[in-house]
């Protein structure tokens, strides 16, 4: 009861203050609650660079008592330093707690930062801190590498082979040592070091085939790089240096002098002997082939090697750089217009050795090689369309492109040797040749039998070297021990042009078609200008192109002893003009050659057509062949054609003979009823022509005949046991026939009516004179 009572009033306090009085109402306030953020674990963190942290971090939502609270959005999200969050939007659960998916560091070693933000609540944003760190590349066993990667430091011991799968860059924040092999086919390659790079072994992004984009390799390394042998394979460019700011700029060129200054840095930059650059491919890659347009060579890797410091080249083994690409060839076969055109030959590769300081030579057998220029596509352009007119094509060759040049700086030191090395220069390409075949006139009956085609060639440039000295700037001492070679220009290209002959002449239009004109320029052979240190010229100069004519020879006339239509033979048609030059000798220490001509079968005039009378001869071409240099002509001379022939004819001839029988000291002749003559007219003839297109009548001479007939030398008694039938020639009888031919509008197209006069020979008798018909047959 006692506790009862207690508690009444309380409840009665309870009711008191829910109930009502006099109709008011009254409204109790919740307390508040209190929310903050605070980190829960994951803080002030150190990982790899790139890598993500071993603990995600969290935050923890508490209320004013410290409990847990649900339900909050918490937001993550990378502050500096870069890097990437996974899951960065998460749910505190019933103990409060929220955490990010991951979190990874930025590339970059240093302080990363990371945020979690809710909002409404007391503490945000909460920040999170980790150190980037970098590791150490160091396999003890064949592995692969690319894209970007970053190091504290590299080190690739021998025996070990790192293969790049693809591009690789290197960032690293302390030195670099190559004992084994860095490798990868074709691909970019580039290394950036704070520290030294060394390397006894073996670099390479060389290309199993040449390619369009050739790879390259730079290597950046900021305390130094020293090489100690081992080789360093290039698919296209080099930089090799210790500064990457160094340019062309940093080193104007200017004239050598020779001076005695010597070296006085410290080598910061070394080359040691047994070390070897070298290019794969060695020659860059060809342009594309096979259109009316060939494409541009690929040039040759520059390579380059300096230094801030000295430039320290001790013995070392060689430096080959890369030859450039051949112009692709230009083929063009069309009806009409042919025209095809070569692409130039890419540049050789140059080498570049230079330093702000000194350049250190010293050791033998140092071979320092500059690329050959690319040689320029040959053209090949054909007409193919026989016409009036008849199809034109030209052609042009690819030039050849400069060799590399060699170029040894040293800004603000001299360049001392005391060595025994070798600048030996590639050579200039050769220009691409030029072939142009056009197409033949169109032949009778058409009217008129069309003229050849027009060739033109043109012969390409031989590659020429710069006026460039080989060592540009800085003061040389020991120069004695530098020796030159190479430097020699590239010859002209070879032109040649066919010319379309002529048509032969037709029915109505008997004339043959002029052949088409031709003109050929041979490429001019390159001028060698590269000079070496003390400036005298020291390549040979490029031989000039060759030029060459063929074909474009007049048409023949047309045969006027095609039966219905017998007449007059066609005139030959003229040979087609020529004109051109050889390529001019290229000028170097010793000049080339110049360019000749060759002339093979061509230009000459068209044989004149067969008939009654026969064709006259065509002319000759014209050669208007000029040139400073030397033109010789190989071959034919320029010629006319020759005249047409009279037309033979075959007979079928009735012979009546005075006496049939002749008796001639115990020979005899028989020639009465049917035989067969053969026979040919000799100029001049004369006639004239029927209102049918055929000669109404002809006179003129014989020039040969063949008459069977039957001719018995023995005595009678054995005539029918030695009868022989054989021509009558000039050796047994004279034979002269007298009457006249006509020529009817009739498929034999031939009428003889009059006598024919045998006289004996051998021995000698009087004449028998047979009455003759004769058709042809």
């Amino acid at each position: 009861m006692r506790s009862l009572l207690r508690d009444a009033p309380i409840l009665l306090v309870g009711a008191l203050l829910l109930g009502s009085c006099g109709g008011g109402t009254t409204t109790s306030t919740p307390p508040t609650t209190t929310k903050t953020i605070a980190p829960a674990v994951g803080d002030n963190q150190t990982a790899l660079a790139s890598a993500a942290v071993a603990i995600r971090p969290a935050v923890r939502v508490t209320d004013q008592n410290n409990a847990g609270v649900s339900g909050i959005t918490v937001t993550f999200a990378v502050a500096s330093g870069g890097g990437s969050v996974t899951g960065a939007t998460a749910t505190t659960g019933s103990d409060g707690l929220a955490a990010v998916g991951n979190w990874t560091l930025g590339s970059t070693p240093g302080v990363n930062t990371l945020t979690a933000s809710a909002s409404g609540v007391t503490g945000s944003p909460v920040t999170f801190t980790a150190t980037g760190t970098l590791a150490v590349f160091s396999p003890t066993s064949d592995t692969t590498l690319s894209g970007m990667q970053t190091f504290a430091s590299v080190t690739i011991p021998a025996g070990v082979t790192v293969r790049m799968t693809a591009d690789l860059s290197l960032n690293v924040s302390g030195g670099v040592t190559i004992a084994g092999t860095l490798t990868g086919d074709c691909v970019n390659l580039t290394i950036t070091a704070a520290g030294v790079l060394s390397s006894n072994g073996n670099i390479n992004n060389g290309c199993g085939a040449p390619t369009a984009t050739p790879p390259s390799m730079t290597i950046i390394a900021t305390g130094g790089y020293h090489l100690t042998g081992g080789t360093v394979t290039l698919g296209g460019a080099l930089n090799l240096s210790n500064d990457a700011s160094l340019t062309d700029g940093t080193f104007p060129a200017g004239p050598s002098t020779t001076t005695g200054a010597s070296a006085s840095q410290a080598g910061v930059c070394a080359v040691a002997p047994g070390t070897a650059f070298i290019a794969n491919p060695l020659i860059a890659k060809a342009g594309t082939p096979g259109g009316p347009v060939g494409g541009p060579g690929i040039d040759g890797g520059t390579w380059i090697l300096q230094c801030t410091g000295e430039l320290d080249f001790s013995g070392f083994s060689l430096v080959h750089g890369q030859h450039g690409g051949a112009g692709g060839a230009g083929v063009d076969t069309r009806t009409s217009g042919a025209t095809a055109t070569g692409g130039n030959g890419g540049k050789g590769g140059t080498i570049k050795i230079r330093a702000v300081g000194d350049v250190v030579i010293s050791g033998t057998g140092n071979d320092i090689q500059s690329g050959n220029g690319g040689a320029g596509g040959n053209a090949t352009a054909t007409a193919t369309q026989a016409g009036n007119p008849a199809g034109n094509a030209t052609a042009i060759g690819g030039n050849g492109a400069v060799p590399g040049n060699i170029i040894v700086e040293a800004k603000n030191g001299s360049i001392h040797n005391d060595g025994a090395v070798t600048l030996r220069v590639g050579s200039g390409g050769v220009g691409g040749d030029a072939t142009a075949t056009a197409a033949d006139g169109q032949n009778g009956p058409s009217c008129p039998a069309g003229q050849g085609g027009a060739a033109s060639a043109t012969g390409g440039i031989g590659g020429l070297t710069p006026d460039k000295q080989l060592i540009t700037t800085g003061t040389v001492t020991g120069l004695a021990g530098f020796s030159v070679a190479g430097g020699a220009a590239g010859n002209g290209g070879w032109a040649q042009a066919n010319g379309g002959r002529g048509g032969t002449g037709g029915v109505g239009c008997p004339g043959g078609g002029n052949g088409g004109l031709m003109t050929a320029i041979g490429g001019p052979g390159g001028n060698a200008m590269l000079r070496d240190a003390n400036g005298a010229l020291f390549g040979l100069g490029g031989d000039g192109g060759e030029i060459a004519f063929t074909g474009g020879g007049g048409g023949d006339g047309f045969n006027g002893c095609t039966r219905p239509n017998v007449g007059v033979g066609g005139r030959g048609g003229s040979g087609g003009g020529a004109s051109g030059s050889a390529g001019a000798f290229g000028t170097g220490k010793v000049n080339g050659s110049a360019g000749g001509g060759l002339l093979i079968f061509a230009l000459n005039g068209g044989q004149g057509g067969d008939g009654l009378p026969p064709g006259h001869l065509g002319l000759a071409g014209i050669n208007n062949a000029s040139s400073s240099t030397p033109f010789a002509i190989d071959g034919l001379s320029l010629s006319p054609g020759g005249n047409g022939g009279a037309c033979p004819f075959s007979f079928t001839a009735t012979f009546t003979p005075a006496n049939d029988a002749g008796n001639f000291d115990g020979q005899f002749w028989h020639l009465a009823g049917t035989r067969t003559v053969t026979m040919q007219a000799s100029g001049p003839v004369s006639g004239q022509l029927g209102a049918d297109g055929t000669f109404a009548q002809m006179t003129g001479a014989i020039a040969s005949l063949v008459l069977n007939g039957e001719f018995f030398v023995p005595p009678p008694s054995q005539w029918n046991s030695r009868t022989l039938n054989q021509p009558i020639g000039a050796r047994f009888a004279t034979v002269t026939f007298g009457g006249v031919f006509t020529f009817p509008a009739t498929p034999s197209g031939l009428h003889f009516v009059g006598t024919l006069v045998l006289s004996s020979t051998f021995p000698t008798s009087a004449p028998i004179t047979y009455n003759v018909v004769m058709d042809a047959q």
